[in-house]
């Protein structure tokens, strides 16, 4: 309930400032709070006894997420050479990170906005994630 209610007292909050992403949040945020009451009662209870290792486990998971924030937001830093090259380089790029396989393909036609032209795609497929990666400029 305590996370349910603060889901919308933050939705609430947020929204107004931040739209969609005031609300995506606050559903993050409780549900954060949700998983700590969660763990809270149940250590409390004694039904839930951390084995050890798990203090080195959430170690490595706070450096990874670190080392992602600080990543994201160098790389937020470079849009502009992203935006500005072309669909081939951009794919280039990509094929050098593409994932397990490594594979790029380009779906021609099919992709149009409310009576706009159809546009390739370009799409990465990274084991099971299909990711839309860019449009050529048409619209």
């Amino acid at each position: 309930m305590l996370a349910m209610l603060a889901n919308m007292l933050l939705g609430a909050l947020l929204v107004w400032e931040w739209r969609h992403v005031g609300l995506a949040s606050a559903m993050a945020l409780s549900a954060w709070l949700n998983a700590g009451l969660l763990y809270l009662g149940l250590r409390r209870s004694g039904v839930y006894q951390p084995l050890s290792g798990w203090a080195l486990q959430w170690l490595r998971m706070l450096l990874a997420g670190a080392a992602m924030v600080v990543a994201c937001y160098w790389l937020s830093l470079q849009t502009t050479v992203w935006n500005e090259a072309g669909v081939w380089l951009r794919v280039g790029w990509l094929s050098l990170i593409g994932g397990r396989r490594g594979d790029l393909s380009v779906v021609p036609g099919g992709v149009g906005f409310a009576g706009a032209p159809s546009a390739p795609v370009v799409i990465s497929h990274c084991g099971a994630w299909a990711c839309v990666v860019g449009l050529r400029n048409s619209v």
